[in-house]
């Protein structure tokens, strides 16, 4: 099946996954792989679609020009460079959830990237938030989903992030995620 990947910005309001996922439906698409998420004003998303056989990005052009007029969303449609993967991954390593807390001040998130990075961990998922203020500094939080690998001790990798929230003044806790299986 062809597959195209479908992203769209805008002023959150509203109506803005019904409309695009709307067109999809219509062209009869299907939506495999989703993140949506608002960030200050803005709606944000980005899909992995696979489309009916011998259908092309072409089909969906004009409907979601109109709807860029209509909502003044941004949408584009672009092919995959590499095949995407349908279905649960064949995991890297041990899945771990890293959370962030702390006053908001630049290179959190480049100095908590990097650290993982170099101790060879991926990071599948991230997502940060300014949550409140706390006297008269922003609270920033920052929740980060990882692999680590099977040769990295958990341990010491906490041990690691726990000298970094000393240097940055935050709070840094990392836990395992559960395996759910169906």
């Amino acid at each position: 099946m062809p597959k195209i990947v479908v992203s769209a910005i805008g002023k959150d309001k509203p109506g803005i996954v019904s409309s695009v996922t709307g067109i999809l439906y219509l062209h009869g698409a299907s939506i495999e792989d989703s993140s949506m998420t608002i960030l200050e004003e803005n709606f944000t998303m980005i899909m992995i679609v696979s489309l009916p056989r011998k259908t092309t990005a072409g089909v969906f052009a004009e409907d979601f020009r109109k709807l860029e007029k209509k909502t003044g969303l941004i949408i584009s449609l672009t092919t995959p460079k590499q095949k995407p993967h349908v279905g649960p991954s064949k995991s890297q390593g041990n899945p771990y959830m890293v959370s962030v807390l702390g006053s908001d001040k630049p290179g959190i998130v480049h100095r908590v990237s990097k650290l993982l990075a170099d101790s060879k961990v991926n990071i599948t998922d991230l997502n940060t938030k300014v949550i409140g203020r706390e006297g008269k500094k922003n609270v920033y939080a920052m929740v980060i989903e990882v692999e680590i690998p099977s040769f990295t001790s958990p341990s010491r990798l906490q041990n690691k992030l726990s000298r970094l929230a000393k240097a940055l003044k935050v709070d840094i806790s990392s836990r395992p995620i559960e395996n759910l299986t169906l």
